[in-house]
C-alpha cells in the first residue's frame, strides 16, 4: 500500500503537471497549419533579390492551392529551439557600452505569416508586400519585448538599430506594429523578447512555410512538394508537419515520463489490491470458526461485515499515511519534472488517499461477504 501511494502520487503530480502544460497558450493557433522547411543553397541564390523572389512565387502558389487561407514564411518557428539572438539599439538613446549591449531574439517573416500562425496583430500594422528593399525599413515587436524595452512608452514610430549590418534596416528600422507574444522554446518557458524583420527587407536562404487550409493540412503534403519542384527541382522539403504537430512533439519528453510512471503506478495499484485481498481472505479463512461461534451466539451479518472491513480500512489506512510520508519526501526530488504544480500538491494527495483507500475496501468486500455466510454448524465442524 505504502509502495502504491507513493508511486501514484509521482504519477498523479506528473499527470496534473501535464495537463497544466498542455493548457498553455503558445501565442498562436495551430489547428489546420501545416508547416515545412525549405533551404535555399548558396551556390545558385546568392543574390537577395533571388532569395526573395524564390519565395515570393513560392507563396503565390501556396495560396493558390485549394483550401489554403493564407501561407506565410519566417526563419524559425515557436517551440522549434531556434535560439536567434540579436544585438540592438534605440535610436534617441545612449548606445550601449561594449559588453553591455541589450539583444532579443530576431525573427525574419512575410507578411502573412502572422495570419497563417494565428499570431494576433494587438497594434499598428503588420508587414505590408511594399515592405521590400528599397522601402523604408521597417519592424515589429512583441508585446514582451514592448514592457522590457519601452515600460510606459508608446513604441511605434521608433527607430531601431539592429546588430546585423548586411542588411537595411542595421541603420534603423520604425517600429510600425505589434505583435502577440509566442513560446519560443517550449510551453513550460517564459515569452522572449522579440523583433521580426520583414523578409523582402532581409532575405534568408533558410526557412519554415506555414500554410493555414480549411481542409486537413496533411493532404496538402504532396502539392506542397510538387509546387517546391516545380519552381526547383533540386530543392529538398524537409519536417512536413502539422503545426499541431510540432506543439505535441513539443512536450514529448514529459509525456513519456508520466505515461512511464503511470504504468508503474497502475502496476502497483493492481498489487496492492491483490495483496489485500489475498490478506483479508486467509484471514477470513482462518477465522472461519471465530465467526461461526459468534454468529451462532447471534452476532449480526451486518456487524460482522462491519468489522472485517473496519480491519481492513485500517490496514489500508496505515499504509497510505506510510506511503504519504514517503512521497512527501521524495515527490520534492520531482520538482524540476513538474509544471505549475507543487511536489507536495494537498488535492492530488488527497485524491491518492481516497483512491487507495477506496481500492482496498473494494478487494476486502468479497472476503467480508464470503464471511457473512459462514454456516455455524459448518463452521463448528471445520475443527
Amino acid at each position: 500500500m505504502a509502495l502504491a501511494v507513493m508511486l501514484l502520487a509521482g504519477a498523479g503530480l506528473l499527470l496534473k503537471s501535464f495537463a497544466r502544460l498542455t493548457a498553455v497558450d503558445p501565442g498562436f493557433d495551430p489547428e489546420g497549419t501545416l508547416s515545412f522547411e525549405v533551404a535555399l543553397p548558396a551556390a545558385g541564390y546568392a543574390e537577395d533579390a533571388r532569395i526573395a523572389d524564390f519565395y515570393g512565387r513560392l507563396l503565390e502558389r501556396m495560396r493558390a492551392l485549394p483550401g489554403v487561407r493564407s501561407a506565410g514564411a519566417v526563419n524559425a518557428l515557436p517551440l522549434s529551439g531556434g535560439d536567434f539572438l540579436i544585438t540592438f539599439d534605440v535610436e534617441g538613446r545612449p548606445a550601449a557600452r561594449p559588453g553591455e549591449e541589450t539583444a532579443m531574439q530576431v525573427r525574419v517573416a512575410t507578411p502573412d505569416y502572422f495570419r497563417a500562425m494565428g499570431i494576433p496583430l494587438l497594434r499598428g500594422r503588420g508587414f505590408m508586400a511594399h515592405d521590400r528593399t528599397g522601402a523604408p525599413p521597417v519592424v515589429l515587436l512583441s508585446e514582451t519585448a514592448v514592457q522590457r524595452w519601452f515600460p510606459g512608452e508608446d513604441p511605434i514610430g521608433k527607430r531601431i538599430k539592429v546588430g546585423w549590418t548586411r542588411y537595411e534596416v542595421s541603420t534603423g528600422g520604425e517600429v510600425i506594429g505589434i505583435v502577440g507574444d509566442v513560446k519560443l522554446m517550449g510551453l513550460d518557458q517564459g515569452s522572449e523578447p522579440e523583433i521580426y524583420l520583414a523578409h523582402a527587407q532581409a532575405p534568408v536562404g533558410s526557412v519554415a512555410v506555414v500554410v493555414r487550409s480549411a481542409r486537413d493540412p496533411l493532404s496538402l503534403a504532396a502539392a506542397v512538394r510538387r509546387e517546391v519542384a516545380a519552381l526547383d527541382p533540386s530543392l529538398p522539403v524537409a519536417k512536413v508537419r502539422t503545426i499541431a504537430q510540432l506543439v505535441s512533439g513539443s512536450v514529448s519528453q514529459p509525456r513519456f515520463t508520466m505515461l512511464l510512471l503511470a504504468l508503474f503506478a497502475g502496476a502497483a495499484l493492481v498489487l496492492a489490491a491483490v495483496g489485500i485481498f489475498g490478506v483479508m481472505a486467509n484471514g477470513v479463512a482462518r477465522r472461519t470458526r471465530e465467526i461461526g461461534i459468534r454468529m451462532a451466539l447471534g452476532a449480526d451479518r451486518g456487524a460482522v461485515l462491519r468489522g472485517i472491513l473496519a480491519e481492513a480500512l485500517g490496514l489500508s489506512l496505515f499504509g497510505v499515511v506510510l506511503g504519504l510520508t514517503g512521497a512527501l519526501a521524495l515527490t520534492r526530488l520531482m520538482a524540476g519534472l513538474l509544471f505549475g504544480v507543487a511536489p507536495a500538491d494537498p488535492p492530488t494527495f488527497a485524491a491518492v488517499a481516497a483512491t487507495l483507500v477506496a481500492v482496498a475496501l473494494l478487494a476486502s468486500w468479497l472476503p467480508a461477504r464470503v464471511a457473512t455466510r459462514v454456516d455455524p454448524v459448518v463452521a463448528l465442524r471445520t475443527e
